[in-house]
């Protein structure tokens, strides 16, 4: 029958009142469990001295004027005026009101800090908040953009500098001078050559290389520029030798980030993910490569921040611990790694470790590394598979406590609507004191991935917990492409009316059997996988194990023992098309032996809404392969 659209937009509204393509509930407890201390968290940046800024357009001026009569006094006549210098670049402060505010400036892609950008940073920290403004309202935030960029006119803000920004380091390659302060709208971040996801081209004018031209051509040297500018500004320590015209020692930022498996007991390079370098407002960006490594091109001489953010082109994830402000949700999960100076620039390591107690900041962070290794397996796994790869883009929600457990709602693709109010109640159930905030947040930016990684509500999962419900989740973003809107609101339908799974013999219960089967079949999959390329056993085994030794009953969604497993979504059955053989005690025929994981979701089409009709799809699309033993096995898993 044919729905009207306020029925859709009303199942969609309460969707996640219920645990839609749910992960299952482990009962696997972490060695520590008797273990967990409570950590004070929430570290806040201190923050030191105003400084002098070097970069702003009449100190620029002034050492522009300065460099030309020294160079004058030597027989050397620039062609350049000082007042020919004219602002690239605006310093703003906004002064947000509400969450709106907030989550405008982030859609705008402005590259916003809680902390100014002409302050020393004492001791760096989780988040900053002016003494100026009371705690229960939010800070200011600071962004740099190029002159001529629009803001937003309902949102109070101050123009604290006109900026003449260059690139003091640029030699013969200035075509290739990029601007980091170019907004760019969220889910949108540099080319990430590793998920081959390419952004849009910039939307201003490049100020940065327009004024380092501007100089080169004018016989300035941009590094004598630089120099002065910091020695007028008693930044001497920043500056080199002007009479050699040179910058003296520089240092390139490089280093590693690690995420500790507390399962596997090694750390694993976080791979893919962005990393920031910044002093004063030359900010430079990059992303972890396969080996966790990154590296700046961009060469710092004093102190730079290194900042991590949980972002590339496949996804963004954003977590909710109740530790930080409610208005710190609508970023990404991020960690100021930390303020470096000289040689230590370049030797940079940094390691997510385990935090049991989940209303940890530390906890979330790990989490959330955890989460983007595992986007970055699930894609070279389906590679590996020749199977698609998830949609790009995913908004991935981790929470610490109290919400549903895992699903994949995939609600940022099908609907930007209101209506969904209740369903975000229940998804936050237990954050009563800052409920209506968070919903703010969490309507603005719908969640394609969920994820409760708090166990029971009192301790952190484990890493091979979480890889499982990632890839599981990641799995389903994977069914949802091929399948589309239509097939998932009405998978939506089914989860709303019978509470869940439903049983076996509810109407429809096919449409569960088959997604969830992929689901699990996928999780366990490639959490098998995973460990076994760390040659940890006793985990890989018992992934396939639960895959291999499902025990069809009629009576049990979903049941989980250390080496099988129990229920009428057939899981183990998609597992069992691509093994040899089968244990006696699971009562299920298999002979089937000849498919593989590209060749199984091929079968997975729109129209598919029973395990009969997607054994006969698999068979259809692989031109029958065994189809007597197929049709043996299926009859055997009780279908």
């Amino acid at each position: 029958m044919k729905q009207n659209t306020k029925s859709i937009l009303g199942i969609i509204a309460i969707f996640l009142m219920i645990n839609t393509s749910c992960k299952r509930e482990h009962l696997d407890l972490p060695e520590n469990k008797n273990e967990i201390q409570l950590t004070k968290d929430g570290q806040e940046t201190i923050m030191g001295d105003q400084l002098r800024n070097p970069f702003t357009v009449e100190n620029m001026r002034k050492a522009l004027s300065n460099i030309i009569t020294r160079n004058n006094q030597n027989g050397n006549k620039e062609q350049l005026d000082p007042n020919q210098l004219q602002p690239t670049h605006w310093y703003i402060r906004f002064n947000p009101k509400s969450i709106e505010d907030v989550v405008r400036l982030d859609t705008l892609g402005f590259e916003l800090e809680d902390i100014p950008f002409d302050k020393e940073i004492e001791q760096p920290g989780d988040y900053y908040h002016d003494p100026g403004i009371p705690q229960d309202q939010i800070t200011y935030l600071y962004t740099v953009v190029p002159v001529g960029t629009l803001l937003p006119i309902n949102i109070p803000y101050s123009k604290l500098s006109d900026l003449y920004l260059f690139d003091e380091d640029a030699g013969d390659e200035v075509d290739e001078i990029e601007d980091p302060w170019d907004p760019i709208p969220p889910y949108c971040d540099n080319v990430n050559k590793e998920l081959k996801y390419e952004c849009p081209p910039p939307l201003y004018i490049n100020k940065i290389k327009e004024a380092t031209k501007q100089l080169i051509a004018a016989g300035i040297n941009p590094q004598e520029l630089y120099d002065e500018a910091m020695r007028i500004t008693g930044n001497e320590d920043e500056a080199g030798n002007t009479n050699e015209k040179t910058l003296g020692t520089r240092y390139y930022p490089k280093g590693k980030l690690m995420v500790q498996d507390n399962d596997a007991g090694v750390n694993i390079p976080l791979k893919s993910v962005l990393v920031r370098a910044r002093r004063w407002f030359k900010l430079a960006t990059t992303y972890t490569d396969a080996n966790g490594n990154f590296s700046f091109n961009t060469g710092y001489r004093k102190k730079v921040l290194i900042i991590n953010k949980m972002k590339n082109g496949g996804g963004i994830v954003r977590g909710i611990s109740g530790v930080l402000k409610v208005w710190q949700y609508i970023f990404p999960v991020k960690k100021t790694i930390g303020q470096y100076s000289k040689s230590g620039m370049e030797n940079i390591n940094y390691t997510y470790m385990y935090n049991a107690t989940p209303k940890s900041n530390q906890a979330m962070q790990w989490v959330a590394a955890t989460a983007m290794n595992a986007l970055w397996d699930q894609y070279n796994y389906c590679q590996q598979n020749q199977i698609p790869a998830p949609p790009g883009n995913l908004n991935i929600w981790v929470s610490a406590v109290n919400t549903q457990a895992a699903a994949t709602p995939m609600l940022r693709r099908i609907t930007n609507t209101s209506l969904i109010s209740k369903g975000i109640d229940w998804f936050l159930m237990g954050w009563q004191a800052e409920l209506a905030l968070i919903k703010k947040v969490v309507q603005n930016y719908l969640p394609d991935i969920t994820c409760r990684y708090g166990y029971n509500n009192t301790f952190t999962q484990n890493s091979s917990i979480l890889n499982n419900t990632f890839y599981h989740e990641y799995a389903h973003s994977i069914h949802y492409g091929q399948v589309g809107n239509n097939y998932w609101v009405e998978y939506i339908a089914y989860i709303l009316s019978n509470g869940g799974y439903g049983s076996k013999n509810t109407s429809g219960s096919g449409r569960v059997a088959t997604a969830e089967a992929w689901g699990y079949f996928i999780g366990n999959t490639f959490t098998e996988t995973k460990y076994k390329n760390l040659n940890i056993n006793v985990i890989s085994d018992k992934q396939r194990s639960q895959l291999e030794n499902q025990i069809p009953d009629n009576m049990i969604d979903v049941q989980f023992s250390n080496n099988q497993s129990k229920g009428w979504i057939p899981f183990g059955m998609l597992y069992d098309m691509t093994d040899n053989g089968e244990q006696g005690f699971t009562g299920v025929t298999d002979n089937v032996s000849q498919y593989t994981i590209d060749k199984i979701f091929k079968g997975y089409l729109p129209g598919i809404l029973t395990v009969q009709s997607l054994k006969q799809s698999i068979l259809t699309k692989n031109n029958n392969l065994q189809a007597a033993e197929m049709n043996t096995l299926t009859t055997t898993y009780k279908y």
